[in-house]
């Protein structure tokens, strides 16, 4: 049976109380090598065990920590929102949102997306991942796309994923500034707003 399958445990309260601080202090420490899994074990002082029984692996460590960012970054778009604001407004919101969050800690967005793309043989495992049905299932992760969902199978979405994750990455390891990634991700949006919705969605 493949244990990936089930993935992080996200009903447990230990994992967003004290496994995710814990690994993101690690991170900050530049600690994100070798055992890391019993780094995070002893950072919020857990038994091996009890760690793995909450996440399975490594990579659903990551998973839940990219889930976590990505969900508290889009809460608060969401909570911001206005009568007026477009699909392509809130849209905007979420991609700078996002960026925010993966890159506030020096470190955190390499952690993630470096072990996404090594770990992976798969070119579209980035898409794969944000259309993962435990990554579409978080409270208020696709909410601002929620009311409009089928606009985004014209490839919105790939465009979006493939280009964040290529511009956070970038911009993590110091290829891009801050003020030219800002600007990757404006285009970006211009870019993904230009491709033609999908015909389920009419």
């Amino acid at each position: 049976m493949d244990g990936a399958s089930e993935g992080p445990d996200f009903e447990d309260a230990r994992l967003h109380e004290r496994v995710l601080p814990a690994m993101l202090a690690v991170i900050e420490r530049g600690d994100f090598s070798g055992p890391v899994m019993r780094k995070v074990a002893n950072e919020c002082r857990m038994s091996l065990n009890t760690l793995y029984s909450i996440v399975p692996s490594k990579n659903d460590l990551l998973l839940a920590l990219a889930m976590h960012l990505q969900t508290r970054a889009l809460a608060a778009v969401m909570a911001q929102m206005q009568p007026g604001d477009t699909d392509r407004d809130i849209t905007r919101r979420a991609v700078h949102a996002s960026f925010d969050e993966f890159t506030r800690v020096p470190g955190l967005a390499l952690a993630i997306l470096s072990a996404t793309v090594r770990d992976s043989d798969d070119p579209d495992s980035a898409f794969r991942l944000a259309t993962d049905s435990r990554v579409r299932s978080a409270p208020g992760l696709a909410a601002p796309f929620d009311r409009n969902t089928d606009s985004w199978r014209g490839g919105r979405l790939q465009v979006l994923t493939i280009g964040w994750l290529g511009t956070t990455y970038c911009f993590a390891r110091g290829i891009l500034t801050l003020r030219e990634a800002r600007e990757a991700l404006d285009w970006l949006i211009k870019s993904a707003y230009l491709l033609p919705i999908s015909p389920s969605a009419t």
